[in-house]
């Protein structure tokens, strides 16, 4: 089995600007491409910000803008990744991830379980299963902070 290599971006918080966090994902995926990752893992809440502070109100749901942005830039890099947003499901919020295979498919959806500390447990609705999936002919799984 080929090596796999992969790319942890770690970028300052995009404070609320959804242009500002999808900068972050593009430019980490051409990173990653130019160093020859397979895949890019970005933080948890990318989207809109881990400390913004209107996270309801910025919240997307599954499939929303910001997931339809990071297929295409996924597909357009060749490279998989990984990334945290703020996720609206009808009234409940979600501290959820989603990974998208390099051909820009969507490969797992996950809901944070564990929420940490009392200010999380008071805003996000916590999710309730696993998430597991193929990447280069391995097993992979999404996890967020405190899940771990």
């Amino acid at each position: 089995m080929a090596d796999l290599r992969v790319c942890v971006v770690q970028p300052p918080s995009p404070a609320g600007s959804a242009e500002r966090a999808l900068a972050t994902l593009r430019e980490g995926l051409a990173v990653a491409q130019a160093a020859g990752a397979g895949v890019a893992v970005f933080p948890e809440l990318l989207f809109p910000g881990y400390n913004a502070g209107r996270l309801a109100d910025l919240a997307q749901p599954a499939g929303g803008e910001w997931e339809t942005a990071a297929r295409a830039m996924a597909r357009d890099a060749g490279v998989a990744c990984a990334f945290g947003y703020a996720e609206r499901d009808g009234a409940r919020l979600c501290n959820s991830a989603t990974a998208i295979g390099a051909d820009g498919s969507v490969l797992a959806r996950y809901r944070k379980i564990q929420p940490y500390g009392a200010r999380e447990a008071a805003l996000f609705t916590p999710g309730d299963a696993y998430a597991t999936f193929a990447i280069a002919g391995r097993k992979a799984a999404l996890l967020i902070c405190y899940d771990v």
